[in-house]
Order: C-alpha cells, then sequence, then structure tokens
C-alpha cells in the first residue's frame, strides 16, 4: 500500500512516536518535550477549529484529529470520510468513529441551525399544513402534507431509517 500521507510528513510510526492518542476520551496529547516538537510532554495536541473540529498541527501539515485517530488505531490512512455517530464533531472517541463515504457522512449531519421545525419537516402557509420531505442520493423525495408537526416527524422518521440505515439522525437528536 502506498503511503497516503502528504510528502514529508512521517509515517504513521512517526505519529504514534510523537502523539498519545486515549480511544476511551478521544484526546490526543503530545508524548515527549522537545523543541523540535516545540510541545511539552503530556500537553493535549490540537485546536478547534471554527467548525467544531479539533486540528492537529504535525509535521507541518494540519490534520482532523478525527483521522489521525483512525490512522493511529488502525494503523492505515481512511480511504473516505469518518462520520462522527452522536453528530458532536469534537468527540473523537474511538466508539463514535466509523469510515463513512460522502453521501453517509452528510446522511448523519444535523438539521440546519435557525429552522423552526424538525429536520425533514417544514410548514407549508399556503396549505396550511405540515410537510415532509427528505432527501436521498442528492433527490429529494415528498413524504406528504400532515396535520401536525409530529404526523410529519414520524413519516420523516420512517424514511430516514428506511434509506439511512445507521447513518440516520433523528430529529428528536437535534
Amino acid at each position: 500500500m502506498t503511503n497516503p500521507w502528504p510528502r514529508n510528513s512521517g509515517s504513521i510510526d512517526d505519529l504514534r512516536s510523537a502523539l498519545h492518542y486515549d480511544p476511551d476520551t478521544g484526546i490526543f496529547t503530545w508524548v515527549r518535550d522537545s523543541s523540535k516538537w516545540m510541545h511539552n510532554g503530556g500537553q493535549i495536541a490540537g485546536c478547534v477549529d471554527d467548525r467544531g473540529r479539533v486540528l492537529i498541527h504535525f509535521k507541518g501539515v494540519q490534520y482532523k484529529a478525527h483521522r489521525l485517530a483512525w490512522a493511529y488505531v488502525h494503523g492505515y490512512w481512511p480511504p473516505d470520510e469518518i462520520d462522527h455517530k452522536n453528530g458532536i464533531v469534537s468527540d473523537n472517541r474511538l466508539k463514535n468513529l466509523r469510515p463513512a463515504t460522502r453521501l453517509q457522512n452528510g446522511k448523519n449531519r444535523k438539521a440546519l441551525r435557525g429552522k423552526l421545525s424538525a429536520k425533514g419537516v417544514s410548514w407549508n402557509v399556503k396549505a396550511q399544513r405540515w410537510v415532509a420531505s427528505i432527501r436521498v442520493d442528492n433527490v429529494g423525495i415528498y413524504l406528504g402534507s400532515f396535520m401536525s408537526e409530529a404526523e410529519g416527524r414520524a413519516a420523516y422518521i420512517a424514511a430516514a431509517k428506511q434509506y439511512f440505515g445507521p447513518f440516520m439522525r433523528a430529529p428528536e437528536e437535534e
């Protein structure tokens, strides 16, 4: 297998010699004191970006901590994306990480911020009813109109279970 790391960024063995990953907490710490690494041994590695993801600079390259965690434990770079099962992108515990395609990862996303109703449910002013819909592989699917938001939410949840399986995020998980 070819080295999936950018040129001059080191190897997984280099990663393991410089950082310690705790799979139960999801936290990386620097292993040793070194002016070369410019970090103190035991110091928590990384910073949180504006989207809530933990980023770690290692050998001049910025990595997402969840991808480093996967490589650290499994010994290979993840082929596609890494999904956070609970939707909390700063939670890098191993049990919260799973490989996913971009489409699978998108199925586990939260509803848009500022939206008044549940994911997949909206109010139709003209019809004066709640409308449920779902996007599957970039295709919108109309699930029906309902007298209550709860009925629309139930229709969305049933469709999400059918189409998204383990990557489903129910509206009550928002």
